[in-house]
C-alpha cells in the first residue's frame, strides 16, 4: 500500500493518506479538524470525474499550484502576498527577476495567491507603491486595479514579460 501527503484546506495539516495502486477518490476524515475531504489520488477510480490532470481535488476543491515562468525559469508562488520586482540590492521582493529594465520596479507587483470561501485557490495581480506599467495580455491596469490571473497570462512589468502558470 502507498501512501500520499495532503494538506487539508481547512487546518492546513499534511496528512499521509494510505491508497491501493489504480485508486481513484478516497474519502477521508482529517484526524485533526473532523473536515469530511474528498481526495482525487490520480487513478481510475469509479467516482473518479473527468479531469485534465492539472488540479488535485480535496475536499471537492480545486488547488493549484502557481508560479511563473521567465526566460525557462519556473519561480513558484506561495500562498499570500508575493512581491515581484527587478533583482536589485535594496530590493525586498519575494521574486527578484534578473534584467536590467529601468521601467520596472524594484517591488512592482504583488501576485496574491488566496483561497475562497468554498477552499477554491485563485491569484489576483496589482501594483505595489510604484508609477511604472504594468500590462496583463498587453492591456495596462491602473494603479488600483486588483485583477484575476489565469493560466497562461502575459503579465508585461515595465518592458519584461513573462507566463503566470497554474498546474
Amino acid at each position: 500500500m502507498e501512501k500520499k501527503k495532503i494538506k487539508c484546506p481547512k487546518c492546513k495539516s499534511v496528512l499521509d493518506v494510505p491508497f491501493k495502486d489504480g485508486e481513484g477518490v478516497k474519502h477521508i476524515v482529517c484526524p485533526v479538524c473532523q473536515a469530511k475531504l474528498k481526495i482525487n489520488l490520480g487513478g481510475k477510480g469509479k467516482d473518479d470525474d473527468d479531469d485534465d490532470g492539472n488540479e488535485t481535488v480535496i475536499g471537492g476543491c480545486k488547488q493549484y499550484n502557481y508560479s511563473v515562468i521567465f526566460n525557462g525559469m519556473k519561480l513558484p508562488l506561495d500562498r499570500g502576498l508575493n512581491t515581484i520586482g527587478r533583482r536589485a540590492y535594496s530590493s525586498d521582493a519575494k521574486i527578484q527577476l534578473p534584467v536590467q529594465d529601468g521601467y520596472m520596479s524594484r517591488s512592482h507587483a504583488i501576485i496574491d495567491v488566496k483561497v475562497d470561501s468554498h477552499g477554491n485557490t485563485y491569484a489576483t495581480l496589482y501594483n505595489h507603491k510604484n508609477m511604472n506599467p504594468t500590462k496583463i495580455n498587453g492591456i495596462q491596469i491602473g494603479q488600483t486595479d486588483v485583477v484575476k490571473l489565469n493560466k497562461g497570462d502575459l503579465i508585461t512589468l515595465g518592458e519584461t514579460t513573462f507566463i503566470f502558470e497554474a498546474e
